[in-house]
């Protein structure tokens, strides 16, 4: 729609405006004290992370609200699970449709449609999961998957997640490896290009950057005004940890030492409405304090940024994009 356009126009006047005034009034170091709320806008929770364990983890990283999906594996599903802890803590919850179910990649249409609708007619949801376009192979202690999924941006999958999403008025999140897929990235690129032009009503984020270089998602940014990215994965712990455990997967790392890269940095600077923070915590090992050491960084690192551009990602983008109420530091 119109709205995502003008929205994001006005959104950056505002930022400009509001980070002006902010150096002008405040200073930027006494800006950068300010409480900062965080939302992780994805995170999910398999069979074996307990909710109490979720609440926990939620307190100790100070993070203000989280959107969260059921991701259990096998016919466990913890859908009524999830729902009742959102509605028990309705500031910090927002519930996601969980969007993998069991064969899911050689799921007929129709039988993917019924499944996010059934779900999508509960009134507690507020986000749909990320859609899984391509995913390396992967075993662990929790979760096994024997082979590589890719799945083209034009698959049924993408269609009907698209529509939902519309239908809603959430933005929807795709995942992509693309430095995993390697020779393969030409196409995908070329069809997701395609989708972000067809759909340029609809939000489009690409969870993990989408694994691109600074310049390729400049270049996605400015030719796609609807297009931006979740920057789950993307630290300098997550990555540490995917080094050891996966190291083929091709997860990128914005950092340099504890600091944003200079072209990240500056990426953001120019459009800080296009990046939202997001951790994607799935399994037990990172319901812990991994959890907390990813938070620590990017809270870090968001508060050396100017003020406005610092709660735009951590949390002001999420608000917008989920309609989501105003953020309070979590206590």
């Amino acid at each position: 729609m119109l709205w995502w356009v003008i929205g994001g126009l006005i959104s950056l006047h505002h930022l400009r405006l509001a980070g002006l005034a902010g150096a002008l009034l405040l200073g930027g170091a006494a800006y950068g004290q300010q409480a900062l709320p965080i939302i992780d806008a994805h995170s999910q929770f398999d069979q074996h992370v307990g909710l109490d364990e979720i609440m926990h983890w939620l307190d100790r990283a100070g993070v203000s609200r989280v959107i969260l999906s059921d991701r259990s594996t096998g016919m466990v599903d913890r859908g009524e699970e999830l729902l009742g802890l959102a509605a028990k803590h309705p500031d910090r919850i927002t519930p996601a449709i969980r969007s993998k179910p069991p064969g899911y990649a050689k799921m007929r249409e129709s039988e993917f449609f019924r499944y996010l609708a059934r779900q999508a007619e509960h009134p507690g949801y507020g986000a749909l999961a990320e859609i899984i376009l391509t995913h390396a192979a992967m075993r662990n202690a929790y979760f096994s998957l024997g082979g590589d999924i890719e799945i083209l941006p034009g698959e049924h999958q993408t269609r009907t997640a698209a529509a939902l999403a519309r239908r809603k008025g959430w933005p929807m999140l795709l995942h992509i490896e693309f430095r995993y897929i390697g020779q393969r990235k030409a196409i995908f690129m070329e069809e997701l290009e395609r989708l972000l032009a067809n759909h340029r009503d609809l939000p489009v984020g690409l969870m993990h950057m989408g694994q691109l270089e600074p310049e390729e998602a400049e270049r996605l940014v400015k030719s796609h005004p609807n297009a931006f990215f979740m920057l789950s994965w993307a630290n300098p712990v997550g990555v540490g940890q995917a080094a050891r455990n996966d190291p083929r997967r091709g997860w990128i790392n914005m950092f340099q030492g504890s600091e944003l890269k200079p072209q990240w940095r500056e990426l953001m600077l120019a459009f800080p409405d296009r990046f939202v923070l997001a951790i994607d915590n799935v399994f037990k090992p990172q319901w812990s304090d991994m959890y907390v050491q990813q938070v620590a960084v990017w809270r870090k690192a968001l508060l050396a940024l100017p003020g406005p551009v610092a709660h735009a990602v951590a949390h002001g983008n999420a608000e917008r994009l989920w309609k989501l109420p105003p953020a309070q530091p979590a206590q």
